[in-house]
């Protein structure tokens, strides 16, 4: 229980911190502490997006740090994308899966840090809204990410501040997590009893998180997470890879 609601709150720090849903860190620290088989530690974490991006948004919400129309928008288009991404797990295994989301991350993490220069304008062609949605609904279903990973660094890529960044994020995924959850359960990767201490934590966590990132400043919060990234995406590889080479022992 203890380490349930440790992991869950890690989860929504990070969270209200980078807009990414939590799912991120609770996937391989399921992994990593529990040793939850790969379906579950991917699936059982997506439900919880829900109640960290709105304990998160309590916070962002009062201080206007969101893009309301653009989150609503990504949001509903990600919410039929995801069920198909979702779908697609059942075609791979546990470790691949991981493997995958380690991938992504890396790739995620590398573009962040070798950015273009584009003037933080926190508005941009309303055109890439149905694009987006679609792009982070496959990814979100698939890799059980809650799909913040991907749009808080499309958001920046495309000039958005990352504070307004990370609410917008929260909002969208808060949408569009709900398909994609009732997707993964029905598929058995959603542990019932995981979740519950797991959502507790979450909540209490996400507003700790969501409070500091906006006591720091813009630049400095996107640096710390594309750092944060980095070192997840080579933990998380270096773990499966070690797992791939015990079983073939």
């Amino acid at each position: 229980m203890i380490a349930e609601l440790v992991i869950g709150a890690l989860a929504g720090i990070l969270s209200g911190l980078f807009g990414i849903g939590g799912a991120v860190i609770s996937t391989p620290l399921l992994r990593l502490v529990l040793e939850v088989p790969g379906h579950i530690a991917l699936g059982t974490p997506l439900p919880l997006v829900i109640p960290a991006t709105l304990s998160a948004l309590l916070v962002y919400g009062k201080k206007k740090a969101l893009l309301t129309r653009p989150a609503v928008t990504i949001g509903i288009v990600a919410s039929f994308s995801t069920i198909i991404g979702a779908r697609a797990t059942s075609y791979f295994s546990g470790p691949m899966m991981m493997f995958f989301t380690s991938i992504f991350i890396l790739v995620v993490a590398l573009k962040l840090a070798f950015p273009l220069k584009i003037p933080k304008t926190n508005s941009f062609d309303n055109r890439l809204l149905i694009p987006i949605g679609i792009l982070v609904g496959l990814v979100s279903g698939f890799l059980g990410i809650g799909g913040g990973a991907i749009l808080v660094p499309l958001l920046l890529i495309l000039g958005v501040e990352m504070h307004a960044a990370v609410g917008t994020s929260l909002l969208a995924i808060s949408i569009f997590s709900i398909p994609g959850s009732l997707q993964h359960y029905y598929l058995g990767n959603v542990s019932v009893p995981l979740l519950i201490p797991l959502a507790i934590g979450v909540i209490v966590g996400a507003q700790f998180g969501s409070r500091a990132a906006l006591k720091i400043k813009s630049e400095s919060l996107e640096k710390i997470f594309v750092a944060f990234l980095l070192l997840l995406a080579f933990w998380l590889m270096f773990f499966e890879l070690l797992n791939m080479q015990v079983l073939t022992l």
